[in-house]
Order: C-alpha cells, then sequence, then structure tokens
C-alpha cells in the first residue's frame, strides 16, 4: 500500500499561511544567543567597539577557551557533588 504525501484533501490546517517562515533576520528562536546570527551591519557601535577589541591571536584564544572549559568542569563537577551529597542526606 503507497500512501500519499502531506494532508488529506481538504484538510484547512494550514489555511492561510503565505507558506513559509518568518521573515529573514528573525529573532524569533533567540533564547541564550550562544547560536544567534551575528550580522555586522546590524551592530550598535559599541556591539561593533566590543567585537573588535576581541584578540584573534589563536594561541591566546585557545588559552582562554582552556579556561573557559576548565571553570565549566569545576562548576559541574560541584553541582554533581551537591546531588549526591543530597542523595545521601
Amino acid at each position: 500500500m503507497v500512501l500519499g504525501h502531506g494532508a488529506p484533501k481538504g484538510n484547512k490546517n494550514c489555511q492561510g499561511n503565505a507558506g513559509g517562515g518568518a521573515p529573514s533576520r528573525n529573532t524569533n528562536a533567540v533564547k541564550t544567543g550562544e547560536y544567534q546570527t551575528l550580522w555586522m551591519d546590524a551592530l550598535t557601535s559599541e556591539e561593533a567597539e566590543i567585537l573588535d577589541r576581541i584578540n584573534l591571536d589563536p594561541i591566546q584564544q585557545a588559552d582562554e577557551e582552556i579556561r573557559l572549559f576548565t571553570w565549566r568542569e569545576r562548576e559541574m563537577m560541584h553541582r554533581i557533588r551537591n546531588v549526591q551529597e543530597g542523595l545521601t542526606e
């Protein structure tokens, strides 16, 4: 038996939809900003200054990443320890 794709005939679930998603450059799905696209022409002057101050040296960036991951690991281990201590009380 072969089934067709899509909604059955007469279905009106999407009636009135112009046929698409959100407009270009929308920020509907931005929650934390970690995956947000940066549009250089949309930055404020303050944001552009901050971006210009970022050190592009690969060694410096690797060092900062190691520090950040080490800090995150420490925080995760701290949370795990707190949960484990809470389970034994």
